[in-house]
Protein backbone atom coordinates (compact mmCIF):
# COMPACT_ATOMS: atom_id res chain seq x y z
CA UNK A 1 0.00 0.00 0.00
CA UNK A 2 1.41 3.67 -0.53
CA UNK A 3 2.83 5.90 2.37
CA UNK A 4 1.22 8.56 3.53
CA UNK A 5 2.51 11.94 1.79
CA UNK A 6 2.25 14.99 3.42
CA UNK A 7 0.69 18.51 2.00
CA UNK A 8 3.06 20.22 3.38
CA UNK A 9 4.09 22.77 0.95
CA UNK A 10 0.01 23.74 0.29
CA UNK A 11 -0.66 23.85 3.95
CA UNK A 12 2.82 26.38 4.55
CA UNK A 13 1.32 28.49 2.03
CA UNK A 14 -2.20 28.35 3.33
CA UNK A 15 -0.82 29.27 6.76
CA UNK A 16 0.78 32.41 5.81
CA UNK A 17 -1.07 34.32 4.07
CA UNK A 18 -3.66 33.69 7.17
CA UNK A 19 -1.79 33.61 10.28
CA UNK A 20 1.19 35.94 11.12
CA UNK A 21 4.27 34.71 13.20
CA UNK A 22 2.83 34.70 16.34
CA UNK A 23 -0.01 31.87 15.66
CA UNK A 24 -2.53 34.53 15.51
CA UNK A 25 -5.37 35.56 12.56
CA UNK A 26 -3.71 38.82 10.24
CA UNK A 27 -6.13 41.92 10.61
CA UNK A 28 -7.68 40.94 7.07
CA UNK A 29 -8.42 37.88 8.22
CA UNK A 30 -9.86 39.40 11.59
CA UNK A 31 -13.28 41.72 12.01
CA UNK A 32 -13.94 43.36 14.73
CA UNK A 33 -15.45 41.63 18.62
CA UNK A 34 -18.71 40.56 18.35
CA UNK A 35 -21.33 42.99 19.64
CA UNK A 36 -24.97 42.16 20.46
CA UNK A 37 -26.02 45.29 18.67
CA UNK A 38 -23.96 45.24 15.24
CA UNK A 39 -23.02 41.95 14.05
CA UNK A 40 -19.62 43.33 11.56
CA UNK A 41 -18.13 39.68 10.24
CA UNK A 42 -15.33 38.87 7.91
CA UNK A 43 -16.23 35.91 5.55
CA UNK A 44 -13.16 34.02 5.19
CA UNK A 45 -12.05 31.84 2.64
CA UNK A 46 -11.55 27.77 2.49
CA UNK A 47 -8.06 28.45 2.79
CA UNK A 48 -8.55 30.63 6.15
CA UNK A 49 -10.84 28.90 7.34
CA UNK A 50 -8.37 25.69 7.00
CA UNK A 51 -5.68 27.45 8.40
CA UNK A 52 -7.59 29.03 11.30
CA UNK A 53 -8.86 24.87 12.09
CA UNK A 54 -5.69 23.60 11.91
CA UNK A 55 -3.95 26.19 14.12
CA UNK A 56 -6.60 25.77 16.47
CA UNK A 57 -6.15 21.70 16.29
CA UNK A 58 -2.28 22.24 16.88
CA UNK A 59 -2.75 24.45 20.06
CA UNK A 60 -4.87 22.26 21.51
CA UNK A 61 -2.59 19.14 21.52
CA UNK A 62 0.82 20.41 21.14
CA UNK A 63 1.36 19.53 17.96
CA UNK A 64 2.79 21.27 15.09
CA UNK A 65 0.96 22.72 12.11
CA UNK A 66 2.75 20.11 9.49
CA UNK A 67 1.35 17.56 11.96
CA UNK A 68 -2.12 18.79 12.36
CA UNK A 69 -2.13 19.09 8.36
CA UNK A 70 -1.41 15.31 8.72
CA UNK A 71 -4.01 13.88 11.13
CA UNK A 72 -6.49 15.41 9.06
CA UNK A 73 -5.43 14.45 5.58
CA UNK A 74 -5.22 10.90 7.41
CA UNK A 75 -9.36 11.41 8.38
CA UNK A 76 -10.35 13.15 5.15
CA UNK A 77 -8.70 10.22 3.38
CA UNK A 78 -9.65 6.62 5.67
CA UNK A 79 -13.20 8.41 5.82
CA UNK A 80 -13.62 8.58 2.23
CA UNK A 81 -12.49 4.67 1.97
CA UNK A 82 -15.01 4.22 4.64
CA UNK A 83 -17.82 6.15 2.51
CA UNK A 84 -16.94 4.24 -0.13
CA UNK A 85 -17.50 0.49 1.36
CA UNK A 86 -20.79 2.30 3.45
CA UNK A 87 -22.27 2.61 0.09
CA UNK A 88 -20.87 -0.55 -1.62
CA UNK A 89 -21.19 -3.50 0.57
CA UNK A 90 -23.02 -1.76 4.12
CA UNK A 91 -23.59 -5.58 5.06
CA UNK A 92 -19.46 -5.60 5.67
CA UNK A 93 -18.73 -1.88 6.67
CA UNK A 94 -17.83 -1.26 10.38
CA UNK A 95 -16.49 1.81 10.75
CA UNK A 96 -13.19 3.61 10.95
CA UNK A 97 -10.55 5.01 13.19
CA UNK A 98 -7.93 7.58 13.05
CA UNK A 99 -4.66 6.94 14.76
CA UNK A 100 -3.78 9.10 17.57
CA UNK A 101 -0.71 9.55 16.50
CA UNK A 102 -0.41 12.81 14.24
CA UNK A 103 -0.43 11.31 10.32
CA UNK A 104 -0.55 7.49 11.72
CA UNK A 105 -1.73 4.81 10.08
CA UNK A 106 -5.95 5.07 10.39
CA UNK A 107 -7.73 2.05 10.50
CA UNK A 108 -10.69 0.70 8.18
CA UNK A 109 -12.78 -1.93 10.34
CA UNK A 110 -14.77 -5.10 8.34
CA UNK A 111 -16.92 -7.01 9.12
CA UNK A 112 -15.82 -10.68 8.20
CA UNK A 113 -12.37 -11.02 6.10
CA UNK A 114 -11.61 -8.75 4.07
CA UNK A 115 -12.12 -10.14 0.68
CA UNK A 116 -11.05 -8.30 -2.70
CA UNK A 117 -14.24 -6.56 -2.91
CA UNK A 118 -12.75 -4.64 -0.35
CA UNK A 119 -9.17 -4.61 -0.57
CA UNK A 120 -9.56 -2.93 -4.19
CA UNK A 121 -11.54 0.18 -2.43
CA UNK A 122 -8.37 0.15 -0.19
CA UNK A 123 -6.13 -0.05 -2.52
CA UNK A 124 -7.44 3.47 -4.58
CA UNK A 125 -6.59 4.94 -0.80
CA UNK A 126 -3.80 7.46 -1.53
CA UNK A 127 -2.19 6.67 1.75
CA UNK A 128 -1.65 3.37 4.07
CA UNK A 129 -4.65 2.67 5.87
CA UNK A 130 -4.75 -0.51 8.56
CA UNK A 131 -7.74 -3.05 7.35
CA UNK A 132 -9.20 -4.51 10.77
CA UNK A 133 -11.32 -7.12 9.12
CA UNK A 134 -13.19 -10.59 10.85
CA UNK A 135 -15.29 -7.86 12.91
CA UNK A 136 -18.10 -9.85 13.84
CA UNK A 137 -20.87 -7.20 13.41
CA UNK A 138 -21.93 -4.66 11.00
CA UNK A 139 -22.08 -0.93 12.14
CA UNK A 140 -25.85 -1.38 11.27
CA UNK A 141 -26.12 -4.67 12.91
CA UNK A 142 -23.95 -3.21 16.05
CA UNK A 143 -26.88 -0.15 16.19
CA UNK A 144 -29.44 -2.97 16.57
CA UNK A 145 -27.75 -4.41 19.30
CA UNK A 146 -27.58 -0.87 20.97
CA UNK A 147 -31.31 -0.16 20.02
CA UNK A 148 -32.68 -3.63 21.90
CA UNK A 149 -30.57 -2.27 24.94
CA UNK A 150 -32.09 1.14 25.13
CA UNK A 151 -35.55 -0.59 25.01
CA UNK A 152 -34.95 -2.83 27.60
CA UNK A 153 -33.56 -0.01 30.10
CA UNK A 154 -36.62 2.06 29.44
CA UNK A 155 -38.99 -1.03 29.69
CA UNK A 156 -37.24 -1.16 33.08
CA UNK A 157 -38.22 2.55 34.24
CA UNK A 158 -34.85 4.41 33.21
CA UNK A 159 -35.32 7.64 31.77
CA UNK A 160 -32.14 9.15 31.94
CA UNK A 161 -28.87 6.56 30.16
CA UNK A 162 -26.97 6.60 27.18
CA UNK A 163 -25.70 3.88 25.04
CA UNK A 164 -22.55 3.27 22.95
CA UNK A 165 -20.02 1.09 21.43
CA UNK A 166 -16.67 1.17 20.41
CA UNK A 167 -15.65 -0.17 16.84
CA UNK A 168 -12.97 -2.54 18.34
CA UNK A 169 -14.67 -4.08 21.50
CA UNK A 170 -16.25 -6.44 18.79
CA UNK A 171 -20.39 -5.47 19.81
CA UNK A 172 -19.80 -4.76 23.79
CA UNK A 173 -22.81 -2.11 24.40
CA UNK A 174 -21.77 -0.23 26.89
CA UNK A 175 -24.13 1.88 29.00
CA UNK A 176 -24.10 4.44 32.01
CA UNK A 177 -27.97 4.65 33.96
CA UNK A 178 -28.86 7.30 36.42
CA UNK A 179 -29.99 5.97 40.00
CA UNK A 180 -33.49 6.74 40.34
CA UNK A 181 -35.87 5.83 43.42
CA UNK A 182 -37.48 2.61 43.76
CA UNK A 183 -35.60 0.97 40.66
CA UNK A 184 -32.08 -1.11 40.72
CA UNK A 185 -28.98 0.80 42.14
CA UNK A 186 -26.17 -1.53 40.80
CA UNK A 187 -25.02 -2.44 38.07
CA UNK A 188 -24.97 -5.87 38.99
CA UNK A 189 -28.54 -5.63 39.92
CA UNK A 190 -29.97 -3.86 36.39
CA UNK A 191 -28.01 -6.11 34.49
CA UNK A 192 -29.55 -9.05 35.91
CA UNK A 193 -32.41 -7.36 34.86
CA UNK A 194 -32.02 -7.45 31.35
CA UNK A 195 -32.85 -9.86 28.70
CA UNK A 196 -30.73 -13.23 29.65
CA UNK A 197 -29.00 -12.61 25.44
CA UNK A 198 -28.07 -9.22 26.75
CA UNK A 199 -26.25 -9.75 29.85
CA UNK A 200 -23.05 -11.09 28.14
CA UNK A 201 -22.32 -7.75 25.96
CA UNK A 202 -23.70 -5.09 27.79
CA UNK A 203 -20.70 -3.00 30.35
CA UNK A 204 -23.01 -0.86 32.31
CA UNK A 205 -21.85 1.68 34.95
CA UNK A 206 -24.60 3.47 37.24
CA UNK A 207 -24.48 7.54 38.16
CA UNK A 208 -25.38 9.19 40.90
CA UNK A 209 -25.77 12.90 38.97
CA UNK A 210 -27.63 13.58 35.83
CA UNK A 211 -25.97 11.22 32.88
CA UNK A 212 -27.66 14.09 30.21
CA UNK A 213 -27.30 17.54 30.30
CA UNK A 214 -29.00 19.62 27.84
CA UNK A 215 -26.86 23.12 26.73
CA UNK A 216 -29.58 25.78 25.39
CA UNK A 217 -28.00 28.05 23.17
CA UNK A 218 -27.54 31.65 22.48
CA UNK A 219 -24.53 30.74 19.60
CA UNK A 220 -23.85 31.73 16.35
CA UNK A 221 -27.35 33.06 14.69
CA UNK A 222 -29.71 33.98 18.20
CA UNK A 223 -32.83 32.22 18.17
CA UNK A 224 -35.27 34.30 20.48
CA UNK A 225 -38.76 33.29 22.58
CA UNK A 226 -40.53 37.23 22.11
CA UNK A 227 -37.05 38.89 22.30
CA UNK A 228 -35.53 36.59 24.83
CA UNK A 229 -32.54 34.38 23.94
CA UNK A 230 -33.58 30.73 24.09
CA UNK A 231 -31.20 28.84 21.31
CA UNK A 232 -28.44 29.13 18.85
CA UNK A 233 -29.34 28.51 14.95
CA UNK A 234 -27.27 25.85 13.07
CA UNK A 235 -27.38 25.09 9.34
CA UNK A 236 -29.54 26.76 6.48
CA UNK A 237 -32.11 24.08 5.10
CA UNK A 238 -33.67 26.14 2.15
CA UNK A 239 -33.17 29.76 0.66
CA UNK A 240 -35.47 30.62 3.84
CA UNK A 241 -35.16 27.64 6.34
CA UNK A 242 -32.83 27.36 9.20
CA UNK A 243 -32.10 24.67 11.70
CA UNK A 244 -32.03 24.71 15.80
CA UNK A 245 -32.56 22.15 18.49
CA UNK A 246 -35.41 20.17 19.67
CA UNK A 247 -35.34 20.40 22.71
CA UNK A 248 -35.33 24.69 22.37
CA UNK A 249 -39.08 25.42 22.67
CA UNK A 250 -41.50 28.96 21.70
CA UNK A 251 -38.77 29.98 19.22
CA UNK A 252 -40.02 32.61 17.01
CA UNK A 253 -37.63 35.35 16.28
CA UNK A 254 -34.11 35.30 14.93
CA UNK A 255 -31.64 37.91 14.55
CA UNK A 256 -29.46 38.72 11.45
CA UNK A 257 -26.00 40.22 10.89
CA UNK A 258 -27.02 44.00 11.44
CA UNK A 259 -29.02 43.23 14.37
CA UNK A 260 -32.18 42.77 12.63
CA UNK A 261 -35.29 40.71 13.88
CA UNK A 262 -36.90 38.89 11.87
CA UNK A 263 -39.80 36.61 12.48
CA UNK A 264 -38.62 32.92 12.32
CA UNK A 265 -42.07 30.78 12.22
CA UNK A 266 -41.40 27.41 13.65
CA UNK A 267 -42.14 24.19 10.89
CA UNK A 268 -41.29 20.92 12.88
CA UNK A 269 -38.91 19.32 15.14
CA UNK A 270 -37.56 15.40 15.64
CA UNK A 271 -36.42 14.28 19.06
CA UNK A 272 -35.40 10.47 18.88
CA UNK A 273 -33.50 8.40 16.49
CA UNK A 274 -32.29 10.71 14.09
CA UNK A 275 -31.30 13.34 16.70
CA UNK A 276 -32.20 16.33 18.20
CA UNK A 277 -33.06 19.22 15.79
CA UNK A 278 -35.97 21.21 14.35
CA UNK A 279 -36.46 23.76 12.06
CA UNK A 280 -37.99 27.09 11.13
CA UNK A 281 -38.09 29.76 8.39
CA UNK A 282 -37.46 33.30 8.18
CA UNK A 283 -39.08 36.10 6.56
CA UNK A 284 -35.48 37.14 4.92
CA UNK A 285 -33.21 34.51 2.64
CA UNK A 286 -30.58 33.31 4.69
CA UNK A 287 -27.24 32.74 3.43
CA UNK A 288 -25.71 29.42 3.11
CA UNK A 289 -23.16 30.44 6.19
CA UNK A 290 -22.60 29.61 9.56
CA UNK A 291 -20.52 31.18 11.56
CA UNK A 292 -17.17 29.72 12.67
CA UNK A 293 -16.24 32.51 15.44
CA UNK A 294 -17.56 35.95 16.71
CA UNK A 295 -16.39 37.54 14.01
CA UNK A 296 -16.23 35.46 10.70
CA UNK A 297 -18.58 33.87 8.39
CA UNK A 298 -17.61 30.72 6.18
CA UNK A 299 -19.77 29.66 3.13
CA UNK A 300 -20.95 25.90 3.98
CA UNK A 301 -19.46 24.18 1.08
CA UNK A 302 -20.12 19.98 1.79
CA UNK A 303 -22.01 18.27 4.04
CA UNK A 304 -19.56 15.13 6.30
CA UNK A 305 -21.33 11.66 5.21
CA UNK A 306 -22.52 9.82 8.51
CA UNK A 307 -20.48 6.91 7.05
CA UNK A 308 -17.55 9.81 6.47
CA UNK A 309 -16.79 10.52 10.28
CA UNK A 310 -13.75 8.43 12.07
CA UNK A 311 -13.51 7.46 15.54
CA UNK A 312 -10.63 9.84 16.72
CA UNK A 313 -11.15 12.51 14.09
CA UNK A 314 -10.48 16.28 15.49
CA UNK A 315 -13.90 18.33 14.83
CA UNK A 316 -14.60 21.96 15.83
CA UNK A 317 -17.47 23.69 17.35
CA UNK A 318 -18.57 27.06 17.95
CA UNK A 319 -21.24 28.17 20.66
CA UNK A 320 -22.65 31.91 21.48
CA UNK A 321 -22.23 31.26 24.94
CA UNK A 322 -18.93 30.08 25.37
CA UNK A 323 -18.06 32.54 22.57
CA UNK A 324 -14.92 30.63 21.75
CA UNK A 325 -14.42 28.38 18.71
CA UNK A 326 -12.89 24.84 19.93
CA UNK A 327 -11.08 22.29 17.73
CA UNK A 328 -9.63 20.32 20.96
CA UNK A 329 -11.58 17.55 21.14
CA UNK A 330 -12.02 14.04 18.93
CA UNK A 331 -14.44 12.09 17.86
CA UNK A 332 -15.08 9.10 20.43
CA UNK A 333 -18.09 7.50 20.20
CA UNK A 334 -19.98 7.25 16.90
CA UNK A 335 -23.62 6.43 17.71
CA UNK A 336 -24.57 7.13 20.97
CA UNK A 337 -28.15 7.46 22.77
CA UNK A 338 -28.70 9.74 25.23
CA UNK A 339 -31.24 12.90 26.08
CA UNK A 340 -33.64 10.85 24.55
CA UNK A 341 -32.49 10.98 21.34
CA UNK A 342 -30.38 8.74 19.37
CA UNK A 343 -27.20 8.29 16.38
CA UNK A 344 -25.59 11.28 18.27
CA UNK A 345 -22.11 11.38 17.96
CA UNK A 346 -20.32 11.47 20.93
CA UNK A 347 -16.52 13.72 21.54
CA UNK A 348 -13.82 13.01 24.16
CA UNK A 349 -14.57 15.68 25.99
CA UNK A 350 -16.31 19.11 27.20
CA UNK A 351 -15.50 22.20 25.03
CA UNK A 352 -18.89 23.70 25.68
CA UNK A 353 -20.95 25.57 28.53
CA UNK A 354 -24.56 26.58 28.85
CA UNK A 355 -25.86 28.44 26.41
CA UNK A 356 -24.19 26.73 23.57
CA UNK A 357 -26.80 24.02 22.26
CA UNK A 358 -27.65 23.96 18.76
CA UNK A 359 -23.85 25.69 17.87
CA UNK A 360 -22.53 24.11 14.43
CA UNK A 361 -20.04 21.27 14.84
CA UNK A 362 -17.35 21.51 11.41
CA UNK A 363 -14.60 21.36 9.99
CA UNK A 364 -13.00 24.19 7.74
CA UNK A 365 -16.42 24.75 5.46
CA UNK A 366 -17.87 21.70 5.82
CA UNK A 367 -20.90 20.90 8.02
CA UNK A 368 -21.13 17.53 10.50
CA UNK A 369 -23.88 18.15 13.25
CA UNK A 370 -25.68 20.47 15.52
CA UNK A 371 -24.96 20.60 19.42
CA UNK A 372 -27.25 18.65 21.64
CA UNK A 373 -25.72 19.03 25.10
CA UNK A 374 -23.00 16.89 27.42
CA UNK A 375 -23.82 12.75 27.77
CA UNK A 376 -21.82 12.19 30.69
CA UNK A 377 -19.77 15.05 31.08
CA UNK A 378 -18.77 14.66 27.22
CA UNK A 379 -20.23 16.67 24.16
CA UNK A 380 -22.98 15.42 22.05
CA UNK A 381 -24.34 16.40 18.61
CA UNK A 382 -26.85 15.31 16.23
CA UNK A 383 -25.62 14.36 13.12
CA UNK A 384 -25.50 16.55 9.64
CA UNK A 385 -26.58 13.84 7.18
CA UNK A 386 -29.47 12.72 9.51
CA UNK A 387 -31.47 16.07 8.68
CA UNK A 388 -33.12 14.68 6.08
CA UNK A 389 -34.66 11.46 7.94
CA UNK A 390 -35.19 13.65 10.94
CA UNK A 391 -36.97 16.56 9.47
CA UNK A 392 -37.44 15.99 5.48
CA UNK A 393 -34.37 18.81 5.00
CA UNK A 394 -30.99 18.66 4.15
CA UNK A 395 -27.91 21.12 4.81
CA UNK A 396 -28.11 23.64 1.67
CA UNK A 397 -24.43 23.65 0.37
CA UNK A 398 -23.23 26.74 -2.79
CA UNK A 399 -20.68 24.86 -5.03
CA UNK A 400 -19.37 27.15 -7.81
CA UNK A 401 -15.04 26.64 -7.94
CA UNK A 402 -12.93 28.38 -10.20
CA UNK A 403 -11.73 31.89 -10.15
CA UNK A 404 -14.07 34.75 -10.30
CA UNK A 405 -13.76 38.76 -10.52
CA UNK A 406 -15.73 41.38 -8.81
CA UNK A 407 -19.63 41.25 -10.15
CA UNK A 408 -19.12 38.48 -12.52
CA UNK A 409 -21.92 36.47 -12.68
CA UNK A 410 -22.48 32.59 -13.24
CA UNK A 411 -25.36 29.75 -13.43
CA UNK A 412 -23.90 27.56 -10.67
CA UNK A 413 -25.43 24.11 -9.17
CA UNK A 414 -27.12 24.19 -5.81
CA UNK A 415 -26.24 20.88 -4.36
CA UNK A 416 -28.88 19.88 -1.54
CA UNK A 417 -26.39 16.93 -0.62
CA UNK A 418 -28.59 14.46 -2.23
CA UNK A 419 -25.63 12.46 -4.46
CA UNK A 420 -25.48 14.56 -7.08
CA UNK A 421 -28.66 16.62 -6.87
CA UNK A 422 -28.72 19.96 -8.25
CA UNK A 423 -30.98 22.84 -8.92
CA UNK A 424 -30.58 25.67 -11.51
CA UNK A 425 -29.18 29.13 -10.17
CA UNK A 426 -26.88 32.10 -10.48
CA UNK A 427 -24.66 34.01 -7.94
CA UNK A 428 -22.70 36.98 -8.57
CA UNK A 429 -18.75 37.45 -7.43
CA UNK A 430 -18.49 39.32 -3.74
CA UNK A 431 -16.51 42.08 -4.76
CA UNK A 432 -14.61 42.27 -1.53
CA UNK A 433 -12.86 38.95 -1.67
CA UNK A 434 -13.90 37.52 -5.23
CA UNK A 435 -15.39 34.62 -3.05
CA UNK A 436 -18.20 33.44 -5.04
CA UNK A 437 -22.04 33.96 -2.99
CA UNK A 438 -24.55 31.50 -2.30
CA UNK A 439 -26.84 30.55 -5.47
CA UNK A 440 -30.50 32.21 -5.53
Amino acid sequence: MKKLSFIGMTCALIICNAWNAQGQMSEEALAQDWDDDEWDVYTQTPEEGLAEDLALVAKAKGWTIEEAAADRKAADEVGRIAEELAKKRPDLFVGSAVSEEPGGVPTLYVKGPAGPDVLDIVKSSEIEINVADRQPFSFMELEARQQKVNRSLEELGYKDYMTFFKLAEAGQIRAKVAVEANLPETAFEIVQSLPVEQRDYVHLSVSHVPVGVLEHAMGGMRAKDDGVFECTTGWTVGGNGVTTAAHCSGINQIDTPGGTTHTFPYQSQHKGQWGDVEWHTSSTIEEWKFYANSSSQRWTQQLEARANISENESICIYGRSSNDRDCSLDVESLSVSCLNAQRLVRMDGDATIGGDSGGGWSWNTRAYGSHVGDCSSRNVFSVADLFDEAIGRTVRLTTCPGVCTPLQTTGCCIVPGCGGCCEPGFQTCQQSNCQWGPCY
